[in-house]
């Protein structure tokens, strides 16, 4: 495996730079990130064969002189093929709000080992430079198509989401709250999902910092999002199942530069409560 450093200073050597640096000074020209396989799955459309398999690994370094960048793609599999590795050099990008954006067709790879392989007609690559906790936690949205008719579209095993909770039921007053939070995990291989809701609050007398989680919820992956749906669930606080909050009539729809919409109703207190979430992966996008 390539490691961060070594990515950084092969993909320079290889773009001929005369100096890479990867601090964060104002003057910095270039930047390196990785993308683990851990990190992340594959959504694979093979020629309209959909299946789900386990991530690649995608290595990045960023030119923000010349608005371009190089990518390195290592154990790309689509259930039948392995891929070779392979770098992309070059590709131009720009800013779309904060996300550094790139649509690229007919891109010319070069495979690290010198072996053939499928040329890819189209890259869109997204990377949002996210800072959550102190600490620089980007959000890659990747999708690929190669002229075999094999399309990859990678999403993060974890996304996580900050927004708008929005509570309404009959006879009582709409609440909102930007205190909850919401952590979407995919389990690839038994294609459950579970969406943990940090600092549930449905209603103004609900306890403030109580933590929910919905498992086992039914999901498909499209090429832009991941969709939730379940018509009933017993959430868990704690790690025990809480009757009290029954979900019901649950429905989402995760994408990651476009942000999230999530609906469900919680049987809570003696009335029914609708609740829609509004969100984005970084909490001042929903200002823009």
């Amino acid at each position: 495996m390539i490691r961060l450093r070594q990515l950084f200073f092969v993909l320079c050597g290889m773009m001929a730079m005369v100096s890479c640096d990867s601090s964060t000074d104002d003057d910095v020209r270039i930047s390196a990130s990785e993308y683990e396989a851990k990190d992340c799955f594959n959504y694979v459309n093979d020629n309209g064969t959909e299946s789900l398999q386990p991530g690649a690994y995608y290595g990045f370094v960023f030119d923000y002189v010349s608005a371009t960048y190089s990518i390195v793609v290592k154990g790309l599999s689509d259930g039948n093929t392995l891929y070779p590795d392979f770098v992309a050099e070059g590709i131009k990008w720009s800013y779309s709000g904060p996300w550094k954006s790139s649509h690229a067709t007919n891109v010319r790879a070069k495979t690290i080992d010198g072996s053939v392989m499928p040329a890819i007609m189209e890259l869109n690559i997204h990377v949002l430079d996210r800072v959550t906790n102190g600490k620089l936690d980007p959000v890659y949205q990747i999708d690929m198509t190669f002229d075999n008719g094999v399309t990859f579209v990678t999403y993060p095993v974890q996304m996580n989401y900050y927004g708008t909770t929005t509570v309404s039921a009959q006879g009582v007053k709409e609440f909102k709250t930007k205190e909850s939070t919401y952590v979407l995990t995919i389990d690839r291989q038994t294609r459950k999902a579970t969406v943990n809701v940090n600092n549930a609050r449905f209603a103004e007398n609900m306890p403030v910092g109580m933590n929910m989680v919905f498992k086992d919820i039914d999901f498909t992956v499209t090429k832009k999002t991941i969709e939730l749906e379940s018509a009933s669930l017993i959430p868990e606080i704690g790690g025990d199942p809480y009757p009290a909050f029954a979900i019901s009539q649950l429905a989402g729809s995760f994408g990651l530069s476009d942000g999230m919409s999530f609906d469900f109703h919680c049987a809570a207190m003696g009335s029914d409560y609708s609740v829609n979430v509004e969100a984005k992966v970084l909490p001042q996008l929903m200002e823009e």
